[in-house]
């Protein structure tokens, strides 16, 4: 299966790494001139990748590699501008401040800094300029489907840096068009016409295919054909990031939750989460002075509010972080946190953007209640409520809950049945799919959304 999305951001981090060697080279060139040789590149090029490995990591975070904001535009650039403040400071202090390389290059890495933005720009214009152009859309034809079939094609519709385009929608006896401009097609000899008249790359198939016995000899007999065929549950995975809701029961559960797999990458997670809870516990020791003070200034409120959560295996735990909401916010019993939340003090509000208020529940982690990332811990009263509306609800708590988790960075607060429905999708793609890649792109990402204060 072609993976245009996949490869846009692959060209993109590639030309990146080739900008900043060009740098470093041409730098180095005009800095030495005629007395540059082979020995002075080899001199800087190791400490220098070691470098721009951090730099990498930070332009990923600051969004350069998210292909919907890959515009020629005063948003992008600003982007691209604050991540190269940050380099610059990185920079400083990794040469200045470890100074194990046996280099100090200030006017070296000044021009080094001066040569990439002028490159980078370059660079990043011409691409988002023409190259995206230039890639082959993968054309896709989806039979059947649903809900889950229509929802794929508006996201196609809405979102053409995936690189995709539905060419057209089978659907037996409907007359339908999606968002006006996906046709639907209605019969087998539409379908035929389709096939023979566009250059179709993929077949989007569903599950219950093998009922239309005409479409399946159809489809066999070209089954050497160039196009490829996937799947619906796989292919709304791949664009959608969650599971549909139609393959939701215990034979989905059965064929992909093989848990026995999981045992080498969750000893690797304990051990990480254990490192990096110690870490942070000294950034949250340094920090509390300052949380203490602004809370107490605020209402005179207590300091840390702790609430039960359910945790791993249905099991309860106490989870503890620093107090946003007023102290009356639950008088009238639990409620789901909302958007603009009226209960939300002024501090609270900051402390909730930099989510500095989830600091406390390091404690949770290094206890071995909580993992750094996995599905959001929900009071006990709420997870029987949404037990009862939704069968398998009670899957999410086969893995500890996290401070992070890949429905939080997609989806945020969640206040309805159906909202919760959603993130219940999401939870379940990252239990599924859950690897250490995974959950450290997760990890990025709320770095990403931290720096942007967009937490809630």
């Amino acid at each position: 299966m072609k993976r245009p999305f996949f490869l846009k951001q692959l060209m993109l981090l590639l030309g990146d790494i080739a900008i900043l060697y060009a740098a470093l080279f041409l730098a180095l060139y005009i800095r030495y001139g005629y007395k540059f040789e082979l020995g002075i590149f080899t001199q800087h090029i190791y400490p220098f990748t070691l470098l721009y490995l951090i730099w990498l990591i930070i332009f990923y975070i600051n969004g350069l590699y998210d292909i919907t904001i890959a515009k020629n535009n005063l948003a992008f650039w600003r982007l691209f501008f604050e991540a190269m403040a940050i380099n610059a400071l990185v920079a400083t202090g990794f040469f200045y401040l470890i100074p194990i390389f046996g280099i100090a290059p200030k006017t070296n890495l000044f021009i080094v800094l001066a040569i990439t933005v002028a490159l980078f720009y370059i660079w990043r214009n011409l691409y988002n300029s023409f190259l995206p152009s230039f890639i082959v859309k993968n054309s896709v034809l989806i039979i059947e489907g649903g809900d889950e079939a229509k929802e794929i094609s508006n996201i196609i519709l809405r979102r053409p840096e995936l690189g995709y385009e539905t060419i057209a929608l089978y659907k037996e006896g409907s007359a339908e068009n999606i968002s006006g401009k996906t046709p639907v097609i209605r019969n087998l000899n539409e379908l035929k016409y389709i096939l023979e008249k566009y250059p179709v790359n993929t077949v989007v198939l569903p599950m219950e295919l093998r009922q239309n016995g005409e479409i399946v000899n159809y489809l066999y007999s070209n089954l050497f054909r160039k196009f490829r065929f996937i799947d619906l549950v796989s292919f709304y995975e791949m664009i959608v990031r969650r599971i549909p809701v139609s393959v939701i029961n215990e034979t989905w559960f059965l064929n992909n939750l093989q848990e026995a797999e999981k045992k080498l990458y969750d000893k690797i997670k304990t051990a990480a989460d254990f490192g990096l809870s110690l870490i942070f516990f000294i950034f949250l020791a340094l920090i509390f002075p300052f949380a203490f003070v602004a809370i107490k200034l605020d209402d005179r409120g207590p300091i840390f509010y702790s609430q039960k959560r359910t945790g791993k295996n249905g099991k309860q735990f106490k989870v503890y972080k620093f107090r946003t909401m007023r102290v009356d916010a639950e008088k009238d019993g639990a409620k789901f946190a909302s958007k603009n939340d009226a209960r939300i003090t002024g501090v609270g509000k900051f402390l909730r953007l930099t989510r500095i208020d989830e600091l406390p529940q390091i404690i949770n982690v290094l206890k071995g209640e909580m993992s750094f990332v996995g599905p959001r811990p929900e009071q006990p009263g709420f997870v029987e409520e949404l037990k009862k509306m939704m069968p398998f609800y009670d899957v999410r708590h086969i893995i500890k809950p996290g401070l992070t988790g890949w429905a939080q960075i997609n989806y945020q607060y969640a206040a309805t049945l159906e909202e919760n429905l959603k993130k219940l999708q999401y939870d379940l793609f990252y239990i599924k799919n859950r690897s250490l890649v995974l959950d450290g792109l997760i990890l990025l990402k709320t770095l990403n959304i931290i720096s942007k204060l967009r937490g809630r």
